[in-house]
């Protein structure tokens, strides 16, 4: 169905003011579509950083609020759930 060259990996990593750290990932086939979701994590930064890790439905909120003018699905709700994911995982 698909040819694979290579995989790409973006992992996210959350360190939360008492030292815990918590990871997510998303990846994709072909590694040069990485940068994609790299981008779009980097831009929802501003979104996550100063809050608290168990602030998961609010960053979510925010997150999903920034998105709604290029849609939920895809690249911004891969990069949605790898900070989720680093959120709950620290």
């Amino acid at each position: 169905i698909h040819s694979m060259k290579s995989t790409g990996c973006a992992v996210v990593e959350i360190e939360t003011s008492d030292g815990a750290v918590g990871q997510g990932f998303v990846f994709t086939l072909n590694g040069d579509r990485i940068r994609s979701f790299e981008q779009m994590i980097r831009g929802f930064a501003p979104l996550v950083e100063g809050r608290g890790v168990h602030e998961t439905s609010a960053i979510s909120t925010s997150i999903w609020d920034a998105i709604n003018p290029t849609g939920h699905a895809g690249v911004t709700i891969a990069a949605l759930s790898a900070i989720d994911m680093a959120c709950w995982d620290a």
